[in-house]
């Protein structure tokens, strides 16, 4: 998602390509990877392969350089020519890549950001937005990414979660429903070290102690 992102941000003019060749570790590095020569760039080129297999990039190779073009492709992944998006779509803030807000969201806190700004965008929308199980299955996220990706947008101060009840259909007992007020405006702000820095070391911890599972 980031990569795709990224490539879209310098992609944005017709003829919708990068006009650079651009190896696979300094987007590793762009994008904090670890091991950027290594794992990371594995990474890079297994997403590529991706992209390009499910039709939202076409990419030109020249041997075993790196690719000479990335070509957009249409996002609707019908391998068609890439179609600049019209009124209405959801777009980034370029704060998201100044301010390193690619670094440090996951792939799955991006993904839920994205969401949330279509869900709670708009000039007729309200600011605070609920969201049932049909409009959920519409995302195509699982509960587990979605409790994770929330989780970590509070964390960074960028989503504030209430709740709201709504009578049920057979007005027999109120339901509650958490509600989504995002900040996209902290994008224009600098990450708040002290909570990415915690959060590293929770996943560090994490990977440590599973890897000391897989041991024992």
């Amino acid at each position: 998602m980031k990569l795709y992102l990224t490539i879209t941000l310098l992609a944005a003019h017709s003829p919708y390509d990068t006009d650079r060749q651009i190896a696979s570790r300094t987007w590793a590095d762009a994008l904090a990877l670890e091991d950027a020569e290594g794992r990371g760039s594995r990474r890079i080129i297994d997403a590529w392969s991706w992209l390009e297999k499910n039709k939202f990039l076409q990419i030109e190779r020249g041997g075993g350089a790196p690719p000479k073009r990335i070509i957009l492709r249409n996002a609707l992944g019908n391998d068609t020519e890439y179609v600049k998006p019209t009124s209405p779509y959801v777009s980034l803030p370029v704060g998201y890549w100044e301010n390193q807000w690619i670094t440090a969201l996951s792939g799955t806190g991006t993904t839920l950001l994205l969401v949330l700004i279509e869900l709670c965008g708009g000039k007729n929308r309200e600011p605070v937005q609920t969201v049932d199980a049909v409009r959920k299955l519409e995302y195509c996220l699982s509960d587990d990414t979605w409790t994770r990706a929330t989780n970590e947008l509070k964390d960074f101060g960028l989503l504030t979660i209430g709740s709201a009840s709504s009578a049920s259909r057979d007005l027999e007992y109120a339901r509650r429903r958490n509600t989504y007020e995002l900040h996209k405006e902290r994008l224009a702000d600098p990450v708040p070290m002290d909570v990415l820095e915690r959060r590293i070391a929770a996943r560090t911890a994490t990977l440590k102690q599973t890897n000391g599972l897989a041991r024992d």
